[in-house]
């Protein structure tokens, strides 16, 4: 029995609507699981680059490894002092923030102007904006626990993804297997990942060093930071911005906090305009539109981690559909 076209829509969204609501019921797990497998499609080309220089595959997967176990370790436990202290020092930030309002205050009250008219500085009082960062920062510490169950999940990932790739360059895949399959699917998704991910490595790098030139406090954990918001589209270099913005501000003044907004925004400009465009010569290949939706969608579904994947889930869905096209 034939099934119409109007019904097999119906009967597709309803299973859409059936799967997300899964996903969003199950999203504390399914989080660590999606981001071990960024983390593992961000890191697969430096073990495929030692294999091309003539390494065995094990061997290359074992460097990498011990990277990812040294490195992974090492920024877990940077964080996790870096978060105790930012959560301890926040009273002495509210102190800042409400000296900071005063001073806007007074500056444009000395000039004529009639501060509370021009800036809503009492909408928002600093006593709030700190119990915010404080629940942020509270949250994350609170997934500092799921560290090394991530960087487990994550080298899992990783061996296996290598493997299949070793098994499908040597021909053990039957053609039109699943594998095959997943493969064509996958491709684009792991390369816009692996790039984003290695170009957003090396700018975070270059960011942290900025911020240790100028004397910001915490440059690494606003690295990593800066890391993850890499994957955002569009507004996720602003979001990195605004945390070592704002620190700089209240710890060293408006001199330094534009050192920080000319140094990363300098940097950014280099990485989006001139690197990443020469890696992704074909683009992603999705409308800006469906990357808008994609970006909304998938915060609503999985949270704040869901922007961060939002477009590798948004194509590797672009190229499930077209694929379920084509085959039925």
């Amino acid at each position: 029995m034939s099934l119409s076209p109007l019904l097999r829509i119906l009967i597709g969204g309803a299973c859409a609507v059936i799967i997300l609501a899964g996903m969003k019921a199950a999203s504390p797990v399914l989080n660590i699981i999606l981001l071990a497998f960024l983390l593992a499609q961000s890191v697969i080309p430096f073990p495929v680059w030692l294999i091309r220089k003539g390494f065995k595959p094990g061997v290359s997967v074992l460097l990498t490894i011990l990277i990812v176990i040294i490195g992974g370790s090492a920024i877990l436990s940077v964080l996790g002092a870096s978060i105790a202290d930012l959560l301890h020092k926040l009273p002495v930030y509210q102190e800042k923030l409400a000296g900071l309002r005063d001073s806007i205050t007074n500056f444009l009250t000395a000039r004529g102007f009639d501060a509370a008219k021009l800036v809503p500085l009492d909408a928002i009082p600093p006593k709030r904006i700190i119990e915010l960062a404080a629940g942020i920062l509270g949250t994350v510490a609170g997934t500092m626990g799921n560290g090394l169950l991530l960087l487990i999940i994550m080298i899992f990932m990783l061996i296996e993804l290598l493997t299949v790739q070793q098994k499908l360059i040597a021909g053990e895949y039957p053609e039109g297997s699943f594998m095959h399959r997943f493969e064509d699917i996958n491709r684009d998704t792991r390369k816009y990942v692996a790039i984003t991910g290695l170009a957003g490595f090396v700018q975070a790098a270059i960011n942290v060093g900025v911020l240790a030139v100028i004397g910001v406090d915490y440059a690494i954990t606003f690295g990593v930071f800066f890391f993850f918001c890499n994957f955002i589209p569009a507004v996720g270099f602003f979001i990195a911005l605004i945390p070592p913005l704002i620190i700089a501000l209240l710890d060293n003044g408006w001199v330094q906090a534009l050192y920080v907004l000319a140094g990363w925004w300098l940097v950014n400009v280099v990485f989006d305009n001139v690197i990443k465009p020469k890696f992704m010569k074909e683009g992603l290949d999705i409308s800006l539109v469906l990357i808008i939706v994609g970006v909304i969608g998938w915060t609503w579904v999985l949270g704040p981690v869901g922007a961060i994947l939002a477009i590798p889930l948004t194509m590797a869905v672009v190229r499930l559909v077209h694929f379920t096209g084509k085959v039925l």
